[in-house]
Protein backbone atom coordinates (compact mmCIF):
# COMPACT_ATOMS: atom_id res chain seq x y z
CA UNK A 1 0.00 0.00 0.00
CA UNK A 2 1.58 3.22 -0.99
CA UNK A 3 -0.33 5.88 1.42
CA UNK A 4 0.55 8.96 -0.76
CA UNK A 5 -2.01 8.13 -3.68
CA UNK A 6 -3.97 9.31 -0.77
CA UNK A 7 -2.08 12.30 -0.13
CA UNK A 8 -1.09 13.42 -2.85
CA UNK A 9 -3.20 13.65 -6.22
CA UNK A 10 -1.35 12.97 -9.81
CA UNK A 11 -0.96 17.09 -10.37
CA UNK A 12 0.90 17.27 -7.33
CA UNK A 13 3.73 15.32 -8.55
CA UNK A 14 4.93 18.10 -10.99
CA UNK A 15 5.47 21.38 -9.36
CA UNK A 16 6.34 22.54 -12.70
CA UNK A 17 3.99 21.43 -14.60
CA UNK A 18 1.14 22.07 -11.72
CA UNK A 19 1.84 26.20 -12.08
CA UNK A 20 1.95 26.18 -15.89
CA UNK A 21 -1.86 23.95 -15.89
CA UNK A 22 -3.07 25.46 -13.43
CA UNK A 23 -2.37 28.92 -14.98
CA UNK A 24 -3.79 27.53 -18.05
CA UNK A 25 -6.61 26.45 -16.28
CA UNK A 26 -7.21 30.22 -14.26
CA UNK A 27 -6.96 31.93 -17.99
CA UNK A 28 -9.64 28.92 -18.96
CA UNK A 29 -12.01 29.93 -15.98
CA UNK A 30 -11.91 33.40 -16.98
CA UNK A 31 -12.67 33.02 -20.36
CA UNK A 32 -15.98 31.24 -19.49
CA UNK A 33 -16.92 34.01 -17.50
CA UNK A 34 -16.11 36.40 -20.30
CA UNK A 35 -17.62 37.97 -23.12
CA UNK A 36 -17.05 39.92 -26.46
CA UNK A 37 -16.50 43.24 -25.28
CA UNK A 38 -14.41 45.10 -22.32
CA UNK A 39 -15.75 45.39 -18.89
CA UNK A 40 -16.03 48.44 -17.52
CA UNK A 41 -13.16 49.67 -19.90
CA UNK A 42 -10.99 46.64 -18.97
CA UNK A 43 -9.34 44.91 -21.67
CA UNK A 44 -10.38 41.40 -20.25
CA UNK A 45 -8.57 39.35 -23.40
CA UNK A 46 -4.87 41.41 -22.85
CA UNK A 47 -5.17 40.71 -19.11
CA UNK A 48 -5.87 36.70 -20.02
CA UNK A 49 -3.04 37.02 -22.37
CA UNK A 50 -0.71 38.69 -20.01
CA UNK A 51 -1.28 35.98 -17.27
CA UNK A 52 0.58 33.33 -19.99
CA UNK A 53 3.66 35.57 -20.65
CA UNK A 54 4.17 35.29 -16.87
CA UNK A 55 7.94 33.27 -16.55
CA UNK A 56 8.64 34.12 -13.06
CA UNK A 57 7.07 36.01 -9.73
CA UNK A 58 6.50 35.08 -5.95
CA UNK A 59 2.94 34.60 -5.00
CA UNK A 60 1.19 34.03 -1.40
CA UNK A 61 -1.34 31.73 -1.44
CA UNK A 62 -4.19 30.22 0.64
CA UNK A 63 -6.44 27.35 -0.22
CA UNK A 64 -9.47 26.46 1.90
CA UNK A 65 -12.42 24.00 2.07
CA UNK A 66 -15.75 23.94 4.19
CA UNK A 67 -18.37 21.51 4.51
CA UNK A 68 -21.94 22.64 5.36
CA UNK A 69 -23.51 20.50 7.44
CA UNK A 70 -27.02 19.72 6.67
CA UNK A 71 -29.55 20.62 9.47
CA UNK A 72 -30.67 17.45 10.28
CA UNK A 73 -27.80 15.38 9.30
CA UNK A 74 -27.41 11.95 10.88
CA UNK A 75 -23.57 11.02 11.13
CA UNK A 76 -22.09 7.42 11.33
CA UNK A 77 -18.57 7.49 12.54
CA UNK A 78 -17.46 6.73 9.18
CA UNK A 79 -18.73 10.32 8.35
CA UNK A 80 -17.42 11.97 11.22
CA UNK A 81 -14.17 11.28 10.58
CA UNK A 82 -14.12 12.49 7.36
CA UNK A 83 -15.91 15.73 8.09
CA UNK A 84 -13.84 15.87 10.88
CA UNK A 85 -10.42 15.80 8.60
CA UNK A 86 -11.56 17.82 5.43
CA UNK A 87 -13.72 20.17 7.37
CA UNK A 88 -11.90 23.52 7.63
CA UNK A 89 -8.97 21.98 5.42
CA UNK A 90 -6.75 24.72 4.48
CA UNK A 91 -3.48 25.33 2.72
CA UNK A 92 -1.24 27.96 2.61
CA UNK A 93 1.98 28.67 -0.12
CA UNK A 94 4.76 30.96 0.01
CA UNK A 95 6.06 30.03 -3.46
CA UNK A 96 9.04 31.13 -6.09
CA UNK A 97 9.14 30.93 -9.69
CA UNK A 98 12.62 31.37 -10.86
CA UNK A 99 11.63 29.95 -14.44
CA UNK A 100 9.63 26.59 -15.42
CA UNK A 101 12.36 24.44 -14.39
CA UNK A 102 13.33 25.61 -10.81
CA UNK A 103 10.41 26.64 -8.63
CA UNK A 104 10.22 26.32 -4.80
CA UNK A 105 6.98 26.40 -2.36
CA UNK A 106 6.87 26.50 1.42
CA UNK A 107 3.74 26.24 3.34
CA UNK A 108 1.34 24.44 5.76
CA UNK A 109 -1.35 21.89 5.11
CA UNK A 110 -3.78 22.02 7.91
CA UNK A 111 -6.35 19.14 8.38
CA UNK A 112 -8.28 18.19 11.40
CA UNK A 113 -7.10 20.56 13.15
CA UNK A 114 -3.62 20.34 13.15
CA UNK A 115 -0.71 21.91 10.73
CA UNK A 116 1.93 20.38 8.85
CA UNK A 117 4.58 22.52 7.27
CA UNK A 118 5.97 21.39 4.25
CA UNK A 119 8.47 22.28 1.55
CA UNK A 120 8.35 21.16 -2.64
CA UNK A 121 11.07 22.13 -4.75
CA UNK A 122 11.95 21.46 -8.45
CA UNK A 123 15.12 21.76 -9.50
CA UNK A 124 15.77 20.81 -13.22
CA UNK A 125 14.67 17.07 -13.69
CA UNK A 126 14.39 16.39 -9.46
CA UNK A 127 11.53 17.04 -7.42
CA UNK A 128 11.49 17.00 -3.60
CA UNK A 129 9.13 17.20 -1.12
CA UNK A 130 9.83 17.45 2.85
CA UNK A 131 7.38 17.58 5.62
CA UNK A 132 8.09 18.06 9.26
CA UNK A 133 8.67 14.77 11.12
CA UNK A 134 10.11 13.19 7.94
CA UNK A 135 13.87 11.65 8.34
CA UNK A 136 14.38 12.57 4.86
CA UNK A 137 13.04 14.58 1.88
CA UNK A 138 10.79 12.32 -0.50
CA UNK A 139 11.62 11.92 -4.42
CA UNK A 140 8.45 12.80 -6.60
CA UNK A 141 8.54 10.78 -9.34
CA UNK A 142 7.18 12.48 -12.91
CA UNK A 143 4.06 10.60 -14.53
CA UNK A 144 3.61 13.45 -16.77
CA UNK A 145 0.28 14.56 -17.25
CA UNK A 146 -0.17 12.48 -20.64
CA UNK A 147 1.55 9.60 -22.15
CA UNK A 148 4.79 11.18 -23.54
CA UNK A 149 4.62 14.48 -22.22
CA UNK A 150 7.72 14.08 -20.65
CA UNK A 151 9.48 12.60 -23.05
CA UNK A 152 9.19 16.11 -25.46
CA UNK A 153 11.08 19.63 -24.61
CA UNK A 154 9.53 21.20 -21.94
CA UNK A 155 9.96 24.98 -23.61
CA UNK A 156 8.35 23.44 -26.81
CA UNK A 157 5.72 22.16 -24.79
CA UNK A 158 5.01 25.31 -22.98
CA UNK A 159 5.93 27.67 -26.39
CA UNK A 160 3.09 25.41 -28.44
CA UNK A 161 0.55 25.57 -24.94
CA UNK A 162 0.79 29.24 -24.83
CA UNK A 163 0.05 29.96 -28.75
CA UNK A 164 -2.82 27.34 -28.31
CA UNK A 165 -3.94 28.99 -25.14
CA UNK A 166 -4.27 32.66 -26.82
CA UNK A 167 -6.02 31.23 -29.65
CA UNK A 168 -8.62 30.23 -27.31
CA UNK A 169 -8.70 33.43 -24.99
CA UNK A 170 -9.18 35.15 -28.94
CA UNK A 171 -11.63 32.73 -29.95
CA UNK A 172 -14.01 32.62 -26.93
CA UNK A 173 -13.69 36.17 -26.01
CA UNK A 174 -15.58 36.77 -29.21
CA UNK A 175 -18.33 34.41 -28.50
CA UNK A 176 -18.45 33.73 -25.57
CA UNK A 177 -21.49 36.00 -23.49
CA UNK A 178 -20.79 38.07 -20.58
CA UNK A 179 -22.28 36.55 -16.88
CA UNK A 180 -24.93 38.54 -15.97
CA UNK A 181 -22.87 40.23 -13.07
CA UNK A 182 -20.09 41.79 -14.21
CA UNK A 183 -18.27 45.16 -13.17
CA UNK A 184 -14.65 46.93 -12.89
CA UNK A 185 -14.23 49.18 -10.04
CA UNK A 186 -10.99 51.24 -9.24
CA UNK A 187 -9.49 50.34 -5.58
CA UNK A 188 -6.71 50.20 -3.65
CA UNK A 189 -4.94 46.95 -1.97
CA UNK A 190 -2.09 45.69 -0.56
CA UNK A 191 -0.04 43.63 -2.06
CA UNK A 192 2.58 41.88 -0.49
CA UNK A 193 3.34 44.92 1.74
CA UNK A 194 2.69 47.25 -0.72
CA UNK A 195 -0.28 49.83 -1.08
CA UNK A 196 -1.46 49.63 -5.56
CA UNK A 197 -3.62 51.10 -7.31
CA UNK A 198 -5.38 48.80 -8.84
CA UNK A 199 -8.64 47.73 -10.76
CA UNK A 200 -11.18 45.22 -9.50
CA UNK A 201 -13.30 42.97 -11.98
CA UNK A 202 -15.97 41.27 -9.66
CA UNK A 203 -18.20 38.74 -11.89
CA UNK A 204 -20.50 36.56 -10.60
CA UNK A 205 -22.19 32.76 -12.49
CA UNK A 206 -24.20 30.83 -10.95
CA UNK A 207 -25.05 27.25 -11.89
CA UNK A 208 -28.37 27.91 -13.47
CA UNK A 209 -26.33 30.34 -15.77
CA UNK A 210 -24.39 27.12 -17.13
CA UNK A 211 -26.75 25.56 -19.51
CA UNK A 212 -27.79 28.81 -21.38
CA UNK A 213 -24.28 30.34 -21.54
CA UNK A 214 -23.00 26.72 -23.15
CA UNK A 215 -25.93 26.86 -25.79
CA UNK A 216 -25.11 30.28 -26.61
CA UNK A 217 -21.13 30.20 -26.47
CA UNK A 218 -21.47 27.43 -29.25
CA UNK A 219 -24.29 28.99 -31.18
CA UNK A 220 -22.08 31.59 -31.66
CA UNK A 221 -18.77 29.62 -32.19
CA UNK A 222 -20.57 27.23 -34.45
CA UNK A 223 -21.18 30.41 -37.38
CA UNK A 224 -17.19 31.32 -36.94
CA UNK A 225 -16.00 28.43 -39.06
CA UNK A 226 -12.75 30.06 -39.90
CA UNK A 227 -12.24 31.20 -36.63
CA UNK A 228 -12.85 27.42 -35.63
CA UNK A 229 -10.96 26.02 -38.02
CA UNK A 230 -7.69 28.04 -36.95
CA UNK A 231 -8.48 26.80 -33.54
CA UNK A 232 -8.59 23.31 -34.31
CA UNK A 233 -5.02 23.29 -36.27
CA UNK A 234 -3.85 24.97 -33.27
CA UNK A 235 -5.11 22.12 -31.34
CA UNK A 236 -3.12 19.94 -33.57
CA UNK A 237 0.02 21.71 -33.22
CA UNK A 238 0.16 21.15 -29.42
CA UNK A 239 -1.39 17.49 -29.13
CA UNK A 240 0.08 16.01 -32.16
CA UNK A 241 3.67 15.85 -30.76
CA UNK A 242 2.70 14.51 -27.63
CA UNK A 243 0.02 11.74 -29.14
CA UNK A 244 3.40 10.71 -31.09
CA UNK A 245 5.19 10.43 -27.78
CA UNK A 246 2.31 8.19 -26.27
CA UNK A 247 1.92 5.74 -29.65
CA UNK A 248 5.32 5.64 -29.33
CA UNK A 249 5.39 4.16 -25.76
CA UNK A 250 2.16 2.43 -25.88
CA UNK A 251 1.78 0.64 -29.16
CA UNK A 252 5.68 0.39 -30.44
CA UNK A 253 6.10 -0.52 -34.28
CA UNK A 254 2.08 -0.23 -34.24
CA UNK A 255 2.09 3.20 -34.33
CA UNK A 256 2.63 3.24 -37.90
CA UNK A 257 -1.15 2.76 -38.39
CA UNK A 258 -2.07 5.64 -37.51
CA UNK A 259 0.73 8.22 -38.66
CA UNK A 260 -2.13 10.59 -39.47
CA UNK A 261 -2.17 11.53 -36.03
CA UNK A 262 1.25 12.92 -36.03
CA UNK A 263 0.70 16.10 -38.46
CA UNK A 264 -0.69 18.10 -35.94
CA UNK A 265 -2.25 20.10 -39.45
CA UNK A 266 -4.22 16.71 -40.16
CA UNK A 267 -5.05 16.28 -36.49
CA UNK A 268 -6.81 19.44 -36.02
CA UNK A 269 -8.59 19.24 -39.64
CA UNK A 270 -9.85 15.65 -38.91
CA UNK A 271 -11.31 17.03 -35.44
CA UNK A 272 -13.00 20.46 -36.69
CA UNK A 273 -14.67 18.09 -39.34
CA UNK A 274 -15.85 15.89 -36.71
CA UNK A 275 -17.27 18.50 -35.23
CA UNK A 276 -19.02 20.38 -37.40
CA UNK A 277 -20.57 17.10 -38.26
CA UNK A 278 -22.19 16.39 -34.79
CA UNK A 279 -22.14 19.98 -32.89
CA UNK A 280 -25.07 20.96 -34.81
CA UNK A 281 -27.23 17.92 -33.56
CA UNK A 282 -25.79 18.59 -30.03
CA UNK A 283 -26.24 22.33 -29.35
CA UNK A 284 -29.96 21.29 -30.85
CA UNK A 285 -30.90 18.84 -28.39
CA UNK A 286 -29.12 20.46 -25.51
CA UNK A 287 -31.79 21.54 -23.25
CA UNK A 288 -33.96 18.24 -23.96
CA UNK A 289 -30.93 16.34 -22.67
CA UNK A 290 -30.85 18.31 -19.93
CA UNK A 291 -34.06 18.00 -18.84
CA UNK A 292 -34.37 14.16 -19.12
CA UNK A 293 -30.50 14.60 -16.93
CA UNK A 294 -32.61 16.01 -14.54
CA UNK A 295 -35.80 14.01 -14.52
CA UNK A 296 -33.59 11.23 -14.13
CA UNK A 297 -31.14 12.52 -11.39
CA UNK A 298 -33.12 15.43 -9.58
CA UNK A 299 -30.42 16.29 -7.50
CA UNK A 300 -28.68 17.68 -10.39
CA UNK A 301 -30.80 20.53 -10.26
CA UNK A 302 -29.99 21.57 -6.71
CA UNK A 303 -25.88 21.53 -7.86
CA UNK A 304 -26.87 23.50 -11.22
CA UNK A 305 -29.66 25.57 -9.17
CA UNK A 306 -28.84 29.24 -8.47
CA UNK A 307 -27.10 28.65 -5.00
CA UNK A 308 -24.49 27.28 -6.46
CA UNK A 309 -22.18 30.14 -7.04
CA UNK A 310 -19.21 30.99 -8.66
CA UNK A 311 -17.46 34.22 -7.48
CA UNK A 312 -14.43 36.15 -8.42
CA UNK A 313 -12.34 39.53 -7.77
CA UNK A 314 -9.41 39.71 -9.58
CA UNK A 315 -7.39 42.82 -9.38
CA UNK A 316 -5.17 44.05 -12.09
CA UNK A 317 -2.23 46.79 -12.68
CA UNK A 318 -1.87 49.26 -15.15
CA UNK A 319 0.38 46.62 -16.85
CA UNK A 320 -2.50 43.62 -17.28
CA UNK A 321 -1.17 41.82 -14.26
CA UNK A 322 -3.34 40.10 -12.35
CA UNK A 323 -1.19 40.71 -8.81
CA UNK A 324 -4.15 39.81 -6.20
CA UNK A 325 -7.15 37.14 -7.25
CA UNK A 326 -9.61 35.99 -4.96
CA UNK A 327 -11.94 32.94 -6.32
CA UNK A 328 -15.16 31.39 -4.34
CA UNK A 329 -17.26 28.35 -5.20
CA UNK A 330 -20.58 27.53 -3.27
CA UNK A 331 -21.84 24.39 -4.58
CA UNK A 332 -25.40 23.61 -3.33
CA UNK A 333 -26.15 19.53 -2.22
CA UNK A 334 -29.44 17.93 -2.61
CA UNK A 335 -31.02 17.10 0.77
CA UNK A 336 -30.78 13.78 1.43
CA UNK A 337 -29.40 11.07 4.18
CA UNK A 338 -26.72 9.60 1.37
CA UNK A 339 -25.09 12.94 1.67
CA UNK A 340 -25.08 14.86 4.68
CA UNK A 341 -23.78 18.25 3.70
CA UNK A 342 -26.14 20.77 2.20
CA UNK A 343 -22.79 22.89 0.09
CA UNK A 344 -19.37 22.65 0.50
CA UNK A 345 -16.99 26.06 -0.06
CA UNK A 346 -13.87 26.17 -1.84
CA UNK A 347 -11.69 29.25 -1.73
CA UNK A 348 -8.85 30.09 -3.15
CA UNK A 349 -6.76 33.69 -2.62
CA UNK A 350 -3.48 34.61 -3.88
CA UNK A 351 -1.15 37.67 -4.20
CA UNK A 352 1.51 37.76 -7.01
CA UNK A 353 4.64 40.19 -7.02
CA UNK A 354 8.00 40.74 -8.75
CA UNK A 355 6.69 39.29 -11.88
CA UNK A 356 9.47 38.64 -14.68
CA UNK A 357 11.52 39.71 -11.65
CA UNK A 358 14.95 37.93 -10.59
CA UNK A 359 13.69 35.27 -8.87
CA UNK A 360 15.35 32.41 -6.69
CA UNK A 361 13.75 29.28 -6.16
CA UNK A 362 14.92 27.79 -3.07
CA UNK A 363 16.83 24.05 -3.24
CA UNK A 364 16.20 20.83 -0.95
CA UNK A 365 18.52 18.92 -0.28
CA UNK A 366 17.74 15.69 -1.43
CA UNK A 367 20.24 13.30 0.34
CA UNK A 368 19.22 10.25 1.88
CA UNK A 369 15.66 11.00 0.03
CA UNK A 370 13.43 8.21 -0.29
CA UNK A 371 11.52 7.75 -3.62
CA UNK A 372 7.44 7.75 -3.77
CA UNK A 373 6.75 5.35 -5.35
CA UNK A 374 9.48 2.90 -3.96
CA UNK A 375 7.40 -1.04 -4.23
CA UNK A 376 9.85 -1.59 -1.12
CA UNK A 377 8.50 0.81 1.10
CA UNK A 378 5.87 -0.76 2.61
CA UNK A 379 3.38 0.73 5.38
CA UNK A 380 5.62 -0.17 8.27
CA UNK A 381 8.19 1.27 6.25
CA UNK A 382 6.46 4.50 5.95
CA UNK A 383 5.36 4.92 9.43
CA UNK A 384 9.21 4.24 10.13
CA UNK A 385 10.02 7.49 7.96
CA UNK A 386 8.52 9.60 10.21
CA UNK A 387 8.71 10.74 13.81
CA UNK A 388 5.67 8.69 15.87
CA UNK A 389 4.81 11.95 17.95
CA UNK A 390 4.83 13.83 14.36
CA UNK A 391 1.14 15.03 12.99
CA UNK A 392 2.04 13.24 9.15
CA UNK A 393 2.48 9.81 11.27
CA UNK A 394 -0.98 9.98 13.09
CA UNK A 395 -2.59 11.06 10.15
CA UNK A 396 -1.05 8.14 8.20
CA UNK A 397 -2.23 5.66 11.45
CA UNK A 398 -5.74 7.74 10.89
CA UNK A 399 -5.60 7.46 6.92
CA UNK A 400 -5.64 3.31 7.54
CA UNK A 401 -2.02 2.65 6.74
CA UNK A 402 -1.82 -0.77 8.77
CA UNK A 403 -4.86 -1.96 6.98
CA UNK A 404 -4.80 -4.86 5.11
CA UNK A 405 -7.49 -7.31 3.55
CA UNK A 406 -6.26 -11.05 2.82
CA UNK A 407 -8.01 -13.90 1.50
CA UNK A 408 -6.79 -17.45 2.03
CA UNK A 409 -8.64 -19.88 -0.45
CA UNK A 410 -9.80 -23.37 0.91
CA UNK A 411 -10.92 -26.58 -0.86
CA UNK A 412 -14.18 -27.57 -0.10
CA UNK A 413 -15.88 -28.67 -3.53
CA UNK A 414 -15.11 -29.82 -6.81
CA UNK A 415 -15.45 -25.93 -7.56
CA UNK A 416 -13.07 -24.51 -5.81
CA UNK A 417 -9.68 -25.96 -7.81
CA UNK A 418 -10.08 -22.09 -9.76
CA UNK A 419 -8.92 -20.70 -6.39
CA UNK A 420 -4.92 -21.08 -6.41
CA UNK A 421 -2.40 -24.18 -7.34
CA UNK A 422 -0.45 -23.65 -3.94
CA UNK A 423 -1.18 -25.97 -1.26
CA UNK A 424 -4.16 -24.77 0.39
CA UNK A 425 -4.51 -24.47 4.02
CA UNK A 426 -5.48 -27.94 5.89
CA UNK A 427 -6.82 -28.79 9.26
CA UNK A 428 -4.73 -30.21 12.06
CA UNK A 429 -5.56 -31.76 15.51
CA UNK A 430 -8.24 -29.23 15.95
CA UNK A 431 -6.39 -26.34 14.19
CA UNK A 432 -5.69 -24.55 10.86
CA UNK A 433 -2.58 -25.03 9.11
CA UNK A 434 -1.77 -21.80 6.74
CA UNK A 435 0.94 -21.94 4.17
CA UNK A 436 3.32 -19.21 6.14
CA UNK A 437 5.30 -17.51 3.17
CA UNK A 438 1.85 -16.52 1.96
CA UNK A 439 0.46 -15.22 4.90
CA UNK A 440 4.08 -13.31 5.12
CA UNK A 441 3.93 -12.00 1.95
CA UNK A 442 0.42 -10.40 2.48
CA UNK A 443 1.36 -8.39 5.63
CA UNK A 444 4.24 -7.44 4.22
CA UNK A 445 6.20 -9.50 6.84
CA UNK A 446 10.23 -10.64 6.30
CA UNK A 447 10.16 -13.92 6.38
CA UNK A 448 13.22 -16.14 6.58
CA UNK A 449 14.19 -19.94 7.08
CA UNK A 450 17.12 -21.53 8.13
CA UNK A 451 17.16 -25.16 6.04
CA UNK A 452 20.25 -26.32 8.44
CA UNK A 453 18.64 -25.43 11.91
CA UNK A 454 15.23 -25.48 11.19
CA UNK A 455 14.50 -22.13 12.78
CA UNK A 456 12.16 -19.95 11.06
CA UNK A 457 12.35 -16.15 11.86
CA UNK A 458 9.15 -13.33 11.05
CA UNK A 459 9.69 -9.67 11.33
CA UNK A 460 6.19 -7.72 11.72
CA UNK A 461 6.17 -5.39 9.00
CA UNK A 462 4.19 -2.66 11.62
CA UNK A 463 5.79 -3.06 15.07
CA UNK A 464 8.97 -4.42 14.05
CA UNK A 465 8.53 -7.34 16.65
CA UNK A 466 10.52 -10.74 15.91
CA UNK A 467 9.10 -13.41 16.00
CA UNK A 468 10.87 -16.92 15.79
CA UNK A 469 9.75 -20.78 15.62
CA UNK A 470 11.09 -23.79 14.76
CA UNK A 471 9.99 -26.82 12.23
CA UNK A 472 8.77 -29.63 14.37
CA UNK A 473 8.45 -27.54 17.50
CA UNK A 474 5.68 -26.16 19.38
CA UNK A 475 7.94 -23.50 21.55
CA UNK A 476 7.80 -19.58 19.96
CA UNK A 477 8.75 -16.41 20.84
CA UNK A 478 7.09 -12.95 19.65
CA UNK A 479 8.70 -9.87 20.68
CA UNK A 480 10.64 -11.35 22.95
CA UNK A 481 7.52 -13.25 24.93
CA UNK A 482 7.36 -17.03 25.30
CA UNK A 483 4.43 -19.12 23.60
CA UNK A 484 3.45 -22.49 23.36
CA UNK A 485 2.13 -22.84 19.65
CA UNK A 486 -0.99 -25.35 19.74
CA UNK A 487 0.38 -27.22 16.59
CA UNK A 488 3.97 -27.53 15.72
CA UNK A 489 4.97 -25.95 12.00
CA UNK A 490 5.75 -28.51 9.96
CA UNK A 491 6.40 -28.74 5.91
CA UNK A 492 4.37 -29.83 3.19
CA UNK A 493 4.35 -29.94 -0.46
CA UNK A 494 8.09 -28.19 -0.35
CA UNK A 495 5.88 -25.30 2.04
CA UNK A 496 6.07 -24.64 5.45
CA UNK A 497 2.57 -24.72 7.16
CA UNK A 498 2.54 -22.92 10.67
CA UNK A 499 -1.00 -23.23 13.22
CA UNK A 500 -2.96 -19.72 11.35
CA UNK A 501 -4.71 -18.01 14.96
CA UNK A 502 -1.34 -18.30 16.60
CA UNK A 503 0.23 -16.35 13.27
CA UNK A 504 -3.18 -14.06 13.45
CA UNK A 505 -2.10 -13.45 17.59
CA UNK A 506 1.45 -12.65 16.57
CA UNK A 507 0.89 -10.73 12.90
CA UNK A 508 -2.35 -8.88 14.50
CA UNK A 509 -4.79 -9.96 12.24
CA UNK A 510 -7.93 -11.19 13.01
CA UNK A 511 -9.47 -14.16 11.17
CA UNK A 512 -13.16 -15.03 9.52
CA UNK A 513 -14.39 -18.29 7.85
CA UNK A 514 -16.22 -17.37 4.37
CA UNK A 515 -18.06 -19.87 2.67
CA UNK A 516 -21.10 -19.83 -0.25
CA UNK A 517 -22.01 -22.58 -2.50
CA UNK A 518 -19.45 -22.60 -5.17
CA UNK A 519 -16.42 -21.48 -2.95
CA UNK A 520 -15.00 -21.17 0.64
CA UNK A 521 -11.60 -18.93 2.06
CA UNK A 522 -10.71 -17.57 5.02
CA UNK A 523 -10.42 -13.76 5.22
CA UNK A 524 -7.79 -12.10 7.31
CA UNK A 525 -8.11 -8.78 8.20
CA UNK A 526 -5.21 -6.65 10.01
CA UNK A 527 -6.74 -2.75 11.11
Amino acid sequence: MNPWESLLTNEGRDIMRIRKWLALGLVAMLVVLTGCQSIGGLDVAKVLKQQLDVKSAESKSTVSLKLDLADNAKLSDEDKQIIQWLNDAQITIDAKTQDITHVSMEGKLKLAGQEVPFKLGKQDTAMALWVEGAKSPLIISDPGLVAGIGMLPTDEVTKQAQSFMKSTVDLLVKHAPNPKQADVSSVNEQVAGESLSLKKLHMEFTGEELIPWVKETLQSLLKDEAGLKAWFQEMGKLYAPIITAGMGLSLGDESGQLDFLKDGEVLGLTAYKWVMENAPKWVEELDAAYAKLVKETPELATVLGPNTKLTLDYYVDGQSNVRKSSIQLNVALPAGQEIPLKGITYSITSELSNINGNVKADVIDTANAVKMDDPNMTPGKWLNHFDSNSVVYSWLKGMGITSKIAMLPMKSSEYDDWFSDDPLPYNKNGSMMAPLSEVAQQFDADLKYDSSTKQIAIIDDITGNRIEMKLGSKEATAGGQAMTLPVAPELKDGMIFAPLRSLGDMLNFTIKFEETEYASWIMLERK
